[in-house]
């Protein structure tokens, strides 16, 4: 195995590790056994478990951008479709998604010592969302785009974890049923919010 395989083997292995025990809950010597790796490999890549930790959420934070900048290249978005898109991704790598959230609760304060100089420049992905607005309403403010742009990923993000956290395993009709209720709310309330944010961006812009 090389060293970029042994690296991201490491780094895979620790996601779920992480969010399910959290940081304090992972031993150096379980991560390794659990990966198949000695204890010096996981020194060799990361130093500490504060490195690797940090690694963990880069990675996780870096395969949302490569998904989403991967679906705004497949055509010539608008905004409404393109947010539906991004929350279907997101629903299907929910466990994925699950997974890092519960990574930076669990963190707390390592997390933040690990980015105070400010590691990641906004939502994950924002950047393909920020094209998307410029070609659909230009002109728009830097603040006011900024603040359009972390109110929908935060929509999505809080939406698809809450419904990849709902258990199919008790009562899956009924289950089931209810989550087509509530998958549908959410997109219908996902486009109200989109709506009105457009339509307070359009206003604004022409007011200046």
């Amino acid at each position: 195995m090389g060293e970029i395989e042994t690296k991201d083997k490491i780094i895979q292995t620790a996601l779920p590790l992480f969010a399910e025990f959290g940081f304090s809950g992972v031993s150096i010597r379980s991560l390794a056994k659990e990966a198949g790796v000695n204890i010096a490999a996981i020194n060799y890549h990361f130093q500490n478990k504060e490195n690797l930790y940090y690694s963990v959420v880069e990675y996780s934070y870096l395969q949302i951008q490569k998904n989403i900048e991967d679906l705004e290249s497949q055509k010539q978005w608008e905004i409404e479709p393109f947010v539906l898109a991004m929350f279907d991704m997101f629903l299907e790598k929910g466990m994925f998604l699950v997974n890092t959230f519960k990574i930076l609760i669990s963190g707390g304060k390592i997390f933040d010592q690990l980015c105070q100089s400010g590691c990641f420049n906004g939502p994950s992905g924002a950047m393909s969302l920020s094209k998307i607005l410029d070609r659909e309403v230009p002109g728009v403010h830097l603040k006011e785009k900024r603040q359009f742009i972390h109110l929908i990923f935060s929509q999505i993000t809080h939406s698809a974890v809450i419904l990849s956290s709902i258990s199919f395993h008790d009562h899956p009709e009924v289950v089931e049923r209810e989550y087509s209720l509530k998958f549908e709310e959410i997109r219908e309330a996902l486009m109200m919010l989109v709506e009105m944010g457009l339509d307070h961006l359009k206003n604004n812009r022409k007011n200046c």
